[in-house]
């Protein structure tokens, strides 16, 4: 699932890189990517790394919610 995660995480910030913008269902579903990314159990798996991916993956939730 994360590869998944990050192929669609990877589209949307493609999208934006691309044209300025991302479409409605894509950030929808980048955003969902995110979450789940950021689930406990999927953090833990990241070890001694999990706070930096937690405060990378928030980061990249916060460009979504800018973007219009």
């Amino acid at each position: 699932m994360t590869g998944i995660d990050a192929a669609i995480v990877a589209t949307a910030f493609g999208q934006l890189y691309l044209e300025g913008s991302i479409d409605h269902d894509i950030k929808d579903l980048a955003k969902v990517s995110i979450k789940r990314e950021l689930s406990p159990g999927i953090l833990k798996l990241w070890e001694e790394h999990a706070d930096a991916r937690q405060t990378k993956l928030n980061r990249l939730m916060k460009v979504l919610d800018d973007v219009k």
